[in-house]
């Protein structure tokens, strides 16, 4: 089976490369190319196959459709480039996704698929009294990048085809990207974690499990037991590193569109949700002993967090 994934040189499609090539699928990536994605996609199989074009662009992407038997979305503009440039997120995150329809539609063949949405689509939610739910939350798009998820949901839903839709819970990692947009939330707002293994599962199981799964949207999220605030999800990462919160005053008030979910359904139907917030802060310190050296976290934890910690955190 061939699994085309669009935007599978990003860092999470390259991780949903990894696992399809593992469950034995055949796997062909479309993406823009440029050197980080050559180098990204050089670190993964050669037996990945690999097709440099366009999404927004039908030669490419009929290209791309050749002979799959399942597509999975990913393609796509993030915050804050979102943000900073809207109408090129309009013509990437919906026109590319208007346009992938248009082939596949063309190609003549059902082929199934899977898209990757966001639950910042149902908007800032701070007055909830339960978790948050697709049969009974309305989307309320609040920025950019969210307003393009929505009409590409719109686009798919109304297109015809074989579809399932996940609006994956806020991606974290402690990277450069996450500093960015690490003040966006306030500490107190309500967040429920996903471990980055679990939705690349999720992912998988919605290739694997396509069937069982079809037409619905389903909400990617950790699960009851991973609900917590941002200032706990937040700390606990950068106590990995022995460093304290930055200060209150850095932090957005106004609410954001993270909270607590009702993923039964989406559990019941992909059984992702495997792995806990600790098993990440874990992951993360041997991926900094990993890249750095072991001595690297014991060093942050013990000297420099303690000692320098503060006014690191300022920097951010």
């Amino acid at each position: 089976m061939r699994v085309l994934i669009t935007g599978g040189a990003g860092r999470l499609g390259t991780k949903a490369c990894r696992a399809l090539l593992r469950e034995g699928f055949q796997v062909r990536i479309l993406d823009v190319q440029n050197k980080r994605n050559e180098k990204r996609v050089k670190e993964l199989s050669e037996t990945l196959e690999v097709l440099w074009g366009d999404i927004t662009q039908p030669v490419s992407v009929r290209q791309a459709l050749r002979d799959v038997d399942a597509v999975v979305h990913m393609a796509g503009l993030l915050p804050p480039v979102t943000d900073e440039q809207p109408e090129l997120a309009f013509r990437v995150n919906v026109g590319g996704t208007r346009v992938l329809l248009d082939a596949m539609r063309e190609n003549g063949r059902r082929v199934p698929l899977v898209y990757t949405s966001s639950i910042v689509v149902f908007g800032a939610t701070p007055d909830a009294t339960e978790p948050i739910s697709v049969e009974r939350d309305p989307v309320h798009p609040e920025e950019p990048y969210a307003e393009t998820k929505v009409q590409a949901e719109n686009l798919i839903t109304e297109a015809g085809i074989d579809y399932v839709i996940l609006r994956m819970a806020a991606a974290f990692d402690l990277d450069a990207s996450a500093i960015k947009l690490m003040f966006r939330l306030p500490l107190t707002n309500r967040i429920e974690f996903c471990h980055p293994d679990d939705v690349i599962l999720a992912i998988v199981n919605a290739v694997k499990y396509f069937d069982v799964a079809k037409g619905h949207t389903l909400v990617i999220a950790g699960g009851p037991h991973e609900r917590m605030l941002y200032k706990d999800m937040l700390g606990g990462a950068l106590g990995v590193l022995g460093l304290p919160l930055p200060p209150a005053r850095k932090f957005s008030q106004r609410p954001y569109c993270t909270d607590w979910y009702d993923t039964s359904k989406a559990q019941e139907l992909l059984q992702f949700q495997r792995k806990t917030y600790a098993d990440f802060c874990r992951d993360l310190s041997q991926e900094f002993s990993r890249r750095y050296s072991p001595l690297f976290v014991p060093l942050m934890r013990r000297i420099v967090g303690p000692m320098f910690g503060r006014f690191i955190v300022r920097l951010f």
